[in-house]
This record gives C-alpha cells, structure tokens and sequence, in this order.
C-alpha cells in the first residue's frame, strides 16, 4: 500500500506541474526536502549535535539519542534526564541541514511542545562562522516558541556588522483558532536580496524588508531544535511537564522560478508583432518603395518593419528574455527617418536599451544609446550596437527601442533589423574589462 507521505508528495509535485504550464505563471522550484520516510535520520541530509552548555542559559545537552523517525516523522524528544558528567539534568536534540541555500523558500510542517521552560524553533544561520561571526552573516528565526505561552509564536530577523552586537526585529504572532501546540502547522521563511516574509499556514505574518535592514546573503542552514530553560522562557518550573515532543513532517526548500522566459524573436518583424510589446504610436508595415510616404524595411532582412511615429512616447519591446549571468550580449537595431515625415530638425530622440532584472524581478541595470536624432541624415539607415555585460544575479532581460519627443514635434522613424544575442568571438576582443562599449555608427545608403 502507497505510504500516505509519498502520496501527498506526489500531489504536491503535481501542483507545481500545473504551475508551470501557466503562461507568465512564476513558481516556486523545489531544491533540497526530507520528508522522513525512511527508518532512520538522513546523515547526509542532517548533522545532530552531541554537545552541552550552550549560549543564553540554556540548560539542555543535545544527544543524537533524542532525535528519531517515527512513523514518517522526526521526533526531538526533550526530557529530565541526566547526561553523566554534564551538570544540568535536561536532554534533547538539535539538527542542522548540510544542504545550505542563499534565498529561497524555506518551509516546515511540524507539531510544537509546549510546557514551561520548552523552547522549540526553526531557524537559519549561516555555517560558515569563521566568515560570519554571529550576526555579521544574520539569522532568520522562521518559528521560536515560549512554553510558557500556548498561543503565540514568535519569528524575527539578527543582522549586524560587529560580533555579538545585533540589532534585532523580532514579533508575536497569536493563533486564530487552537493554541499552536494542539496541531501541526507550516512554518515558512521567504527570504530574498530585497525582504524576509514570516507565515503561517499561509499567512504573512510578518515581513523585514531592506528598507528597514540589511538583508542577510549568505548561504544558511536549516537548524530545528528543542532547548531547555534559558533567556527565553525562563527554566522549568514545577509545572513543566516531561518528556516534552517536537513532531516534524517535512523539510522544503525551494527557489523561486520565472516562467515564460524565452530567447529574443522575430527582430525582423517578419511575423508581424509576434513577441513585441507596443506603447504609444506603432505600426507593422511591407517593405514598399513606391508608396508615399515610403514604407521601408531595412535591405537584407524580409519585407516588413516597424514605424514608429511622432506626438507619443512610443516603444517597442520584449520583456522575459533569458540571459545567461557573467555573460556579454549584443543589442544591435538600425533605424532611419525620410524625407516626406523626418524629424530633422526636431529635438526627438530614437533610442534603444537593455534592462536586466535579478529572479525577484529588480532592476539590476540598465544601459541605453541613442541610434538616430533630429540631426542624422535622412534617407539612411543608422546602425547601433550596445555590448552589456550581466551580473552574476541576473535572471531575465527586457530590450526595445523608444521613440522620444521631448517637445512633441512629430515626424516619423523606421526601426528594423533587432538582434540580441552573445557577441561572436572575435567582437569580443573589443570588449577588454569594459561592460559597456558603443561600437562605430555605420551608415547605409539604400538605392
């Protein structure tokens, strides 16, 4: 008979399926899980510490004895029990993922103690201490419970740029229906450049954005564990009870996904606007000569261009263009005004320009040149190239041609021959460390 766990994996697996054939739907891509079907503790997923006298007062020993699977769940088991040598007379465990993740969703079912003194969490800190000294690196406490208090957890976010000097965020968050302890709930982190969002079953609880703190980068680790007594919640009374369980379900990381990322098409317009956005004043035309006004389409390259005309901003552009990260691409356009609708004269501009955007869908540069003006010569083609280098964070890129006309003055210009790709090699010599590098204008006279 199918395990029940495998089941509800596959459900879920399905769903993200689904996401994916939604057109411009982004999504969450599973990297690293343990969902605890097997017979023991995953020693390649998890390091469980065997280790005492830990910081704030606490008063536990972790030992590898109290955490456990059970039934398709891990059980930290916290209780009164005396470690030989050790001073305090309290057991329980603590595990901390090996996979580690810079950003991401971080999620996780469990069932959460609650007596005075208990101290369950689902935290993030990085591994590296060395790099990171506590705080320098940060740490995103996605759940922490006082025992003493059956109704709220708490979430909260650690930074700082001195050792042991943190400045802190923290809040409270009070169920809605049953104290949190009665029931297995979903514990969630979404952590990016720009925000950290808490929730709970789905709801956003809290969130830290970069405006109100340096949001952490480095690669973190996922730590669940159950101390005992403390700076919390202070230590056991006569009213805590023992053993005390933290029951967890699964384990999830994700990174977020773009979907409907695609390579630049269709700059000869040869299939009409397929793939063009529009703004302002656009149209698609055939190459024709003998019509006045001239409807032109650059020699080479089909029968079609795109005219873009006066009295409006008006921009042509593609947006969700996959690009690769530390990579060197190419824009390249070519645009020409005539004699019978020119913008000589005019003080209007026909530009071209790359927008570069990270997976969350930030700005993360952006270039521009101008390809022709009120001053270039009519009746010929001009011809730009932009050379841009990505960031190692980007994700997507949006490019397109503007036509603008700061004193609305009107007039006309043909745009045709859009390209955007990786430079042949031997363009890339030109490069040297620049990022940016506007080739030579080239003129060509159409006969």
């Amino acid at each position: 008979m199918p395990n029940l766990k495998t089941i509800k994996r596959t459900l879920s697996t399905l769903a993200a399926i689904s996401l994916l054939t939604t057109a411009h739907a982004d999504y969450w891509t599973l990297t690293q899980s343990d969902e605890f079907n097997g017979s023991a503790i995953d020693s390649s997923f998890w390091n469980v510490r065997d280790q005492g006298y830990w910081h704030n007062n606490e008063l536990q020993y972790y030992s590898p004895s109290q955490a456990y699977i059970d039934n398709g769940h891990l059980q930290i088991k916290a209780e009164n029990k005396t470690v030989p040598g050790y001073a305090h007379p309290y057991i329980s465990a603590r595990l901390e993922s090996k996979p580690t993740q810079a950003y991401g969703k971080f999620e996780v079912r469990a069932k959460i103690p609650t007596t005075k003194g208990i101290w369950p969490a689902i935290w993030l800190v990085p591994t590296d201490t060395w790099t990171y000294p506590w705080p320098t690196g940060g740490e995103i406490d996605i759940m922490e419970h006082r025992g003493s208090t059956p109704w709220k957890i708490t979430s909260a976010y650690h930074h700082g740029n001195v050792p042991n000097q943190p400045t802190s965020f923290a809040t409270e968050y009070t169920s809605p229906t049953t104290p949190w302890p009665d029931a297995f709930h979903t514990y969630t982190a979404e952590w990016s450049p720009h925000a950290i969002r808490y929730y709970v079953d789905g709801i956003n609880h809290y969130t830290i954005t970069n405006q109100q703190a340096n949001i952490a980068s480095a690669p973190m680790s996922l730590i669940l564990n159950v101390a005992i007594g403390g700076d919390f919640d202070g230590n056991p009374d006569h009213t805590t009870q023992f053993p005390q369980y933290m029951t967890v379900d699964y384990v999830r990381f994700y990174e977020w996904t773009k979907s409907g990322l695609h390579t630049f098409n269709n700059g000869n317009f040869e299939s009409g606007i397929n793939d063009w956005t529009i703004t302002g004043n656009a149209y698609h035309h055939q190459h024709d000569l003998s019509t006045t006004p001239k409807q032109t389409a650059y020699e080479g390259t089909g029968h079609h261009a795109m005219k873009l005309f006066g009295f409006a901003d008006t921009e042509i552009s593609q947006n969700l263009i996959t690009v690769m990260p530390n990579t060197t691409y190419t824009l390249s356009a070519s645009a020409r005004t005539n004699y019978d609708d020119s913008i000589a004269g005019t003080d209007n501009i026909v530009g071209m320009y790359v927008n570069l955007f990270d997976r969350f869908d930030q700005l993360i540069k952006s270039e521009w040149v101008n390809v022709l003006d009120g001053n270039s010569t009519q009746e010929v083609w001009f011809t730009e190239q932009l050379l841009i280098s990505t960031p190692a964070n980007a994700s997507y890129a949006q490019v397109g041609v503007k036509f603008l006309n700061p004193s609305w003055q009107g007039g006309a210009v043909w745009v045709d021959n859009i390209a955007f790709h990786t430079p042949e090699p031997s363009s890339l010599i030109l490069l040297s460390s620049a990022s940016l590098l506007i080739l030579r204008r080239k003129r060509l006279t159409i006969h």
